[in-house]
């Protein structure tokens, strides 16, 4: 489970949000199922938006973190350095591996442009693996070639192409708002 929440930080405020922060990521990094947290800071310097991605490993443990009294004290604490109500949102499937570069406010794509990218790079992937890769384990067992190369090609995905991808499309994928 990914839980994204973006936070507007009052002027001035920045330094304290941060210290702030730092204390609530080290509370939040000790809950059970809690697998890792990253803070998008803002893009410029006129921006004051911050983003913190936090992932857990099931939905339960997600829930038993947000609905904590310790959560709940951090978060009521955290607000007196916020210019508006943070905005949370919780991904389940594709649009974790899509994550703009910018630190604008993050909105998943569509899900046609979701699947396009997402097929252009598989089919890509599996084609060269094909060529390469099957007939180096073509002597294995099918449900072992089948393994080797699912578990190839979805680390490839989440942690290679997935994210370059999101790079090269940025404008494909997040068209600026007119």
């Amino acid at each position: 489970m990914t839980m994204m929440n973006t936070r507007r930080v009052k002027p001035g405020c920045e330094r304290d949000f941060e210290v702030w922060f730092h204390g609530y990521a080290s509370v939040a990094e000790r809950q059970p199922g809690h697998l890792g947290m990253n803070i998008v800071r803002p893009a410029n310097a006129t921006s004051r938006e911050y983003t913190v991605i936090s992932n857990y490993d099931s939905q339960e443990h997600l829930a038993q973190w947000l609905h904590s009294d310790e959560h709940t004290k951090w978060n009521a604490d955290g607000r007196q350095w916020l210019s508006e109500d943070q905005k949370t949102q919780v991904l389940t499937g594709l649009e974790t591996w899509f994550t703009p570069a910018s630190g604008d406010e993050i909105m998943p794509p569509s899900r046609w442009k979701m699947f396009f990218v997402a097929w252009m790079a598989a089919w890509a992937i599996v084609w060269i693996l094909d060529l390469v890769y099957a007939p180096l384990i073509a002597p294995l067992y099918v449900g072992v070639r089948a393994m080797l190369f699912t578990v190839v090609i979805i680390a490839l995905m989440t942690f290679v192409v997935m994210p370059l991808l999101t790079k090269v499309f940025a404008r494909f994928l997040y068209p600026r708002k007119r």
